[in-house]
């Protein structure tokens, strides 16, 4: 999986796109709900990729719901 995110970074960077990773093992879900609506209000993204699956203390339906379809 690690291998995975790793090359998916990488090809982002490849088309020119600016990529980061945001780990979310010791994030709490309000946290990662606030950085959602931080990324969905940016115009400078366009994007917003949830790697799944979310650890146990995270409600991966929640978290993906909350990304702005435009995004």
């Amino acid at each position: 999986s690690e291998v995975y995110v790793r090359s998916k970074g990488r090809q982002t960077v490849d088309a020119g796109m600016a990529s980061f990773e945001i780990a979310s093992g010791q994030t709490s879900e309000a946290d990662l709900l606030a950085l959602v609506r931080a990324l969905n209000a940016d115009p400078e993204v366009h994007g917003i990729l949830v790697q799944l699956p979310l650890p146990a203390h995270l409600d991966s339906d929640l978290v993906i719901n909350a990304i702005d379809p435009v995004k």
